[in-house]
């Protein structure tokens, strides 16, 4: 890895771990934090043993699905990085990350086996930002986030979903959110494994198709 680039970041994850044939809840994560000056420029650099979505301020931070892509988890994993200036605003700012099982530690393969690389999914980032008056501001995964679950319950390329819209959690995102009944993140090992930028085009969600009613074929 490449000191510069994540800084003081550092792995985190949720204490919420399966098992080989146990999906768990989604991790979700956030951190707030005060700008008191105009931005000039912010970039979020990502990485995760899993899958992440990431979303500033309510807002997600691109159009990518399944980031940051399914490499030898034992060797490397890839990271991107998104300018995210618009997102910022003055005052309160939240970060926030959903992470998911996906091939690092979600049922893969055709004996439909979990866990192949790790127990659970952790995530690394590291948020650079830029003032006008030439201030740098650094927000970086560890301890002093919190973490919650919500209405995703399982997760898995396999088994698919399971969602509980009664578990939402609202503008969780987003500046005002009262997290008191959050916890602390854990800090995750380090795999010291090769953090490589992703080369491939990434995986977008083009469209939309709706369920249709099964017909009754019973008399």
């Amino acid at each position: 890895m490449t000191k510069s680039l994540f800084g003081a970041a550092r792995w985190i994850a949720s204490s919420i771990v399966g098992g080989p044939r146990t999906i768990p809840p989604a991790p979700y994560f956030r951190r707030s934090f005060r700008l008191t000056g105009t931005v000039r420029s912010a970039r979020l650099t990502l990485t995760a043993l899993g899958l992440y979505d990431a979303e500033i301020n309510g807002k997600p931070v691109s159009d990518h699905v399944f980031a940051p892509g399914w490499t030898e988890y034992a060797k490397r994993v890839q990271y991107q990085t998104y300018d995210v200036t618009s997102l910022m605003h003055p005052g309160e700012n939240v970060l926030g990350v959903i992470l998911g099982e996906g091939w690092y530690s979600g049922a893969i393969g055709w004996l439909v086996k979990r866990q192949n690389y790790g127990e659970r999914p952790q995530f690394l980032a590291r948020l650079e930002i830029v003032l006008t008056d030439n201030t740098r501001l650094e927000i970086a995964t560890d301890t002093t986030w919190k973490t919650a679950t919500g209405p995703i319950l399982e997760n898995d390329f396999l088994a698919g979903e399971t969602y509980d819209a009664r578990r939402e959690l609202g503008a969780w995102s987003s500046r005002g959110y009262h997290d008191g009944a959050w916890l602390p993140a854990e800090l995750a090992p380090d795999p010291k494994i090769t953090i490589t930028q992703s080369k491939a085009p990434p995986v977008r969600r083009l469209g939309e198709l709706r369920t249709t009613k099964t017909p009754n074929l019973l008399p």
